[in-house]
C-alpha cells in the first residue's frame, strides 16, 4: 500500500470522541421484475473455492438499478472458471459489448459506466446470527437491446457532467490495477472513494 492510500485509510479511522450521523445505506427490496442498470463498481477478487470450484478469481461488480427515478445499489461477483463462462458472457451481452456465437477477450476496464438490463428478485437467507435477511439478486442478464435506453436517464449519485468525471476516474483507476471500495451513500451529492491497494497483477501505467 503506497502513502496516498495509507493516507486515505488512516482519514476513514475514528476517535473515542468523533460526532456521528451516518445511519449507513437504507435498504431496498425490489419486486422481482426487469430493471434498467448502470455498472459504477468493478473489483478483482478472489473467490476461496468451494466442493465444486476450486479457489480462483472472481469480479465483483456493483450496478446502480433504476428503481422508479431512485437508485438502488446491488451487487454480485462474477466467478472466472470456465463451467460459469455462460454467465459472464451473458453479462458482457447485457452491457453491449458481446453478440451471440462471438470470441471476445473480456476488457474488465470498459465496463464501469455501461447500461445493461437484468432480471432482479428478492431472495432470503439466515446470516450468521441466525437472522433472516433479504438480498437483492441479479436472476439473470437479459442481452442489450437499443430500444430500452434512447430515452434512459440514470439517476446516479453524482450528477450532470460529474458522473462522466467519475466514469472516467474509475476507469482509470481499474486500468492502473487499483483494489477499491464505492462507500457512497443514497442519494449523496458527492462520491466516495475509498483507495485500498494497487492490484499484484494490475497494470503499470506509463507517462
Amino acid at each position: 500500500m503506497d502513502y496516498e492510500n495509507r493516507n486515505n485509510a488512516q482519514e476513514m479511522c475514528m476517535d473515542w470522541n468523533d460526532a456521528i450521523e451516518n445511519d449507513g445505506q437504507e435498504f431496498v427490496t425490489l419486486e422481482e421484475g426487469d430493471y434498467n442498470f448502470t455498472v459504477t463498481g468493478f473489483e478483482r477478487g478472489r473467490f476461496p473455492g468451494s466442493v465444486k470450484i476450486p479457489p480462483c478469481n472472481k469480479a465483483a461488480i456493483t450496478i446502480a438499478v433504476d428503481n422508479g427515478g431512485k437508485t438502488v445499489n446491488v451487487k454480485f461477483d462474477l466467478i472466472l472458471y470456465r463451467s460459469l463462462e455462460w454467465r459472464i458472457s451473458s453479462f458482457f451481452r447485457c452491457i453491449g459489448q458481446k453478440k451471440h456465437g462471438e470470441r471476445l477477450v473480456m476488457d474488465w476496464n470498459a465496463v464501469i459506466g455501461s447500461h445493461g438490463r437484468a432480471h432482479l428478485k428478492p431472495r432470503t437467507y439466515v446470516n450468521r446470527y441466525g437472522e433472516e435477511k433479504t438480498a437483492n439478486d441479479v436472476d439473470y442478464f437479459l442481452d442489450y437491446e437499443e430500444k430500452f435506453f434512447v430515452n434512459y436517464h440514470p439517476t446516479t449519485t453524482a450528477q450532470g457532467n460529474g458522473w462522466q468525471e467519475v466514469s472516467e476516474m474509475l476507469a482509470f483507476l481499474a486500468i492502473a490495477g487499483y483494489v477499491y471500495i464505492d462507500s457512497t451513500e443514497p442519494r449523496e451529492d458527492k462520491y466516495r472513494l475509498n483507495l485500498i491497494m494497487r492490484h499484484p497483477m494490475g497494470k503499470q501505467v506509463h507517462s
